[in-house]
């Protein structure tokens, strides 16, 4: 079939959240990841200035 330590993660703007989380995660091993016009986090594509990552649901920035 295919290796799994051969998966590149590919994430573009608002799929760049899902994209950081699976590459960020132990369980899914990635070779890559490759991020085209991503968001920092999902509360700054809303709000100015966020108040709490801990209520973002792709706090990418926290997790690179």
């Amino acid at each position: 079939l295919f290796n799994r330590n051969n998966i590149i993660f590919y994430g573009y703007s608002i799929g760049s959240g899902p994209s950081v989380t699976l590459a960020s995660l132990k369980q899914y091993p990635c070779k890559g990841l490759i991020l085209h016009s991503a968001i920092t986090s999902g509360l700054s594509t809303l709000f100015k200035d966020p108040i709490s990552s801990k209520y973002d649901i792709f706090p990418n920035i926290d997790l690179i």
